[in-house]
């Protein structure tokens, strides 16, 4: 009997033996697979981290370029609306119609605090202006400066026939500035646009 057992215990051992070293082998590879489970969720973790902040900076800065511009169309208006009073003041200083020369007088006593004043959403922008076009935008208001006070004097003077000559010459500085400020105004746009 007891032969017939050893072949019955031989076996047992043996499935105990394999039984013990297969659960070894399989923590050992249990461990080595959360090992590489780790080092790739945290390699997924790392590789989305660096995702959202790509996204987020290039979201930043098509942002600023939306700013820059809703910047730049502000500072084009503001420049079409000064251009358009220059026009206005122009044909008002040569009328004879006293309506029209009250008129003109008006853009030219608002000139310096509603005209070249600029609007609440072109300054509340300029801070994405770039320096060049800051220095642009002071040229444009020097010039104007140059423009009202000359067509300020040339709306002053009548058609009288003594002061015909002195308006004359008013209107032809006034239309000289009139094309400077037009030129910074030029200038401006084109540097802005790409500022």
């Amino acid at each position: 009997m007891a032969l017939e057992l050893t072949p019955l215990i031989t076996g047992f051992v043996g499935a105990i033996t394999a039984g013990g070293l297969n659960v070894v082998v399989l923590r050992l590879q249990s461990k080595a697979n959360l090992k590489a489970l780790e080092v790739q969720l945290s390699a997924q973790a790392r590789e989305g981290t660096l995702h959202r902040a790509s996204q987020l900076k290039i979201e930043r800065e098509r942002h600023q370029r939306q700013r820059i511009e809703e910047a730049h169309e502000q500072l084009m208006l503001w420049c079409y609306q000064l251009e358009v009073t220059m026009d206005d003041i122009w044909h008002g200083i040569h009328s004879s119609d006293a309506e029209t020369v009250s008129n003109t007088q008006h853009l030219l006593d608002e000139w310096p605090w509603e005209t070249l004043r600029r609007p609440a959403p072109a300054a509340a922008l300029s801070y994405y202006w770039s320096e060049k076009t800051v220095r642009l935008i002071y040229d444009v208001e020097a010039e104007s400066a140059h423009f009202s006070t000359n067509a300020r004097m040339a709306n002053g003077l009548s058609a009288l026939s003594s002061e015909k000559d002195d308006r004359i010459l008013r209107t032809n500085k006034v239309w000289e500035n009139r094309g400077r400020v037009r030129s910074a105004i030029e200038k401006l746009g084109k540097t802005s646009a790409v500022s």
